[in-house]
């Protein structure tokens, strides 16, 4: 028997219960059970009362990759700028959580490669992630293949280069909830078929609380890149690359909550006009995606 203020409260056969109670304020509710042999338990139920807003208070991580000086490829000008002033806005604003170790600047092969396994040590399947790389970019035309360019790779294809098939496969290991994975680099776009997936889906208004809430909750596997089977300029405007310069303005302009189709787009329209280029959105080819969105949430 399951009473609340002294009235049984019908139990269904797979136990669960439902019950009618009034309030203008979220508050603690005592229920009273009582089993075969006449024992009472009271346990407390918490009622929280919805104000009807999208409050985000998920936990956000980024790894950021910025390489600017080569041992063997023509050094550039942007990303360490690039991801000094995103990490900068991110933390500030957004209150991502970014340890040192997770900025990285004129990384190699190996320390990009142990960033990930760090990261997904850290990690929960609650937990929204980041990953943004702005360096040199590069393709193999046998098996138009694209790759990250480290800082001691050489200009010839070796052991240095990295994959974005291990990008995408990390991606889809990662216990987080949400990936966004971001990359600013020549080829980048070759990191998929471009089945337009993620771009096809127009669903609802992002302006709608209860399906920022739904998206929040649908495990997200996604990417936006400069560019795509091209080359892409390092410099754009006030010393970062295009793609970063209208990514911070994004950032910095945004009041409230933006998803990650609404960045794309924002992206798409300037670098087409000042760039010439063609970014790309869509979905991961690894791990789980049902249709949500990255959201970009502030947080001050």
């Amino acid at each position: 028997v399951l009473r609340l203020d002294r009235k049984t409260v019908k139990v269904n056969n797979d136990g669960s219960f439902s019950i009618s109670h009034k309030s203008e304020k979220s508050e603690k509710i005592w229920l009273t059970a009582i089993d075969g042999d006449g024992n009472i338990t009271d346990f407390p139920i918490n009622i929280k009362i919805s104000s009807g807003e999208f409050v985000n208070d998920k936990k956000y991580y980024a790894i950021l990759i910025g390489n600017s000086e080569y041992d063997h490829w023509i050094d550039l000008t942007s990303p360490i700028n690039d991801i000094t002033a995103i990490a900068k806005v991110l933390k500030e604003k957004y209150k991502f959580e970014i340890p040192d170790q997770f900025i990285l600047k004129n990384a190699d092969r190996d320390t990009i490669r142990k960033a990930f396994f760090k990261m997904n040590n850290i990690l929960t399947e609650d937990d929204y992630l980041l990953i943004y790389y702005s360096g040199h970019g590069q393709k193999s035309e046998n098996i138009e293949k694209a790759y990250w360019i480290p800082v001691n790779a050489k200009e010839t294809f070796d052991e240095n280069w990295i994959s974005t098939s291990f990008v995408s496969e990390m991606t889809g290991i990662f216990k987080a909830k949400h990936v966004l994975l971001m990359i600013d680099s020549c080829y980048s776009g070759l990191i998929a078929k471009g089945t337009n997936e993620a771009l096809d889906n127009k669903e609802g208004d992002a302006d709608d609380a209860a399906l920022l809430r739904k998206w929040l909750q649908r495990p997200t596997r996604l990417f936006i890149t400069s560019g795509a089977d091209e080359r892409v300029p390092d410099a754009g405007a006030g010393g970062h690359s295009f793609f970063a310069a209208k990514f911070l303005q994004i950032l910095k302009e945004n009041q409230d909550h933006i998803i990650s189709r609404d960045v794309y787009d924002k992206i798409d329209v300037y670098i087409q006009k000042h760039a010439k280029k063609n970014p790309q959105m869509d979905v991961i080819p690894t791990g789980i995606h049902l249709d949500g969105h990255f959201i970009f949430s502030v947080r001050n």
